[in-house]
């Protein structure tokens, strides 16, 4: 397991999240969940579907016990390190307002920078669906943006 790999996916439960406590939990959960998974691969095979795999087994789990609540303010209050120019009102808006695939997939794909082909095998969906989801997100998340500075579709 990579570094980059550790932070990838403390990203994504950041992002899915918005809570600490629930973040780094779930976070440690999926690595193990992951280092487990890779544990009999071969070096040279691609581990970026595990990856996908492992966070999204390990957010249903939290999920279920996690009501929504995106609020900006609870994730500065718990520690998070984000610079002062970030503003996450939107992410926040469009989590709580948009299916949670859609979300999920997003941040595969943009903020994770993570292959279709991975994502897709990861879930076991055809890359279409992954693009759909993706095309489909910033789609919704386009038009949240819009809406809050003022802009008429």
């Amino acid at each position: 397991m990579t570094e980059a790999q550790m932070k990838s996916v403390a990203l994504f439960f950041f992002y899915a999240f918005a809570d600490k406590a629930t973040a780094f939990a779930a976070s440690t959960e999926a690595l193990h969940l992951f280092e487990k998974k890779i544990k009999n691969l071969d070096s040279n095979v691609n581990s970026q579907p595990m990856l996908v795999f492992s966070t999204h087994k390990i957010w249903k789990k939290y999920s279920k016990k996690k009501n929504k609540s995106y609020q900006p303010n609870t994730v500065t209050e718990q520690g998070w390190i984000i610079p002062s120019q970030l503003k996450l009102e939107q992410w926040w808006q469009f989590s709580k307002d948009t299916e949670s695939i859609i979300v999920l997939t997003l941040i595969w794909s943009i903020l994770l920078d993570i292959d279709e082909k991975d994502i897709a095998e990861g879930l076991g969906v055809s890359e279409g669906t992954v693009r759909y989801r993706t095309g489909k997100a910033l789609k919704l998340l386009g038009s949240i943006q819009g809406h809050s500075v003022g802009v008429n579709a």
